[in-house]
């Protein structure tokens, strides 16, 4: 149990790092924060989608964009998706592209996919354990390579402690 006790603060010690790394590089646009915070999640998904479509569609035209910023962008439609909406098979594909994007960045491959926690809980609920079992355990393994590569005082507390 002791050893359990520690995922959630490990997730949200390395979430919050992770977020605010990218922070720099997130822009939000006025309308989309508007219809959030009246909790218009349809309109909140809707425009979410219409810049992400204007943001491939200028990297089909050779032009240069902001990768964390697209990805944040999949990432925020997804939870949109699986939070606000209930949609978890739109949020699946969002999070899934998410994952292929950030595969394409040095910078954002040098952390976790965190978003195999949520496909794995979308399997989940979906009653397919061996499907959400695999995502989990994928992130684990790239904690632990993560590990391997950069120890930091904080997992080495953690390793020592567990």
């Amino acid at each position: 149990m002791r050893k359990i006790s520690w995922i959630l603060p490990i997730t949200i010690l390395i979430w919050t790092v992770y977020f605010s790394s990218l922070s720099h590089s997130i822009e939000m646009d006025p309308e989309i924060k508007k219809s959030y915070m009246a909790s218009d999640y349809v309109t909140t998904a809707k425009l979410l989608e219409q810049q992400v479509k204007q943001i491939r569609e200028r990297t089909l035209k050779g032009e240069s964009i902001n990768l964390p910023d697209l990805y944040m962008k999949y990432f925020f439609l997804a939870q949109v998706y699986m939070r606000k909406l209930s949609k978890p098979d739109e949020a699946l594909s969002k999070y899934l592209e998410a994952n292929e994007l950030r595969k394409t960045s040095k910078e954002m491959n040098k952390f976790p996919s965190l978003e195999f926690l949520y496909v794995g809980e979308i399997y989940e609920r979906k009653n397919n354990f061996s499907k959400a079992i695999a995502y989990y355990q994928n992130l684990l393994k790239e904690f632990a390579s993560l590990w391997e590569k950069e120890p930091d005082t904080v997992s080495i507390i953690m390793a020592e402690d567990l």
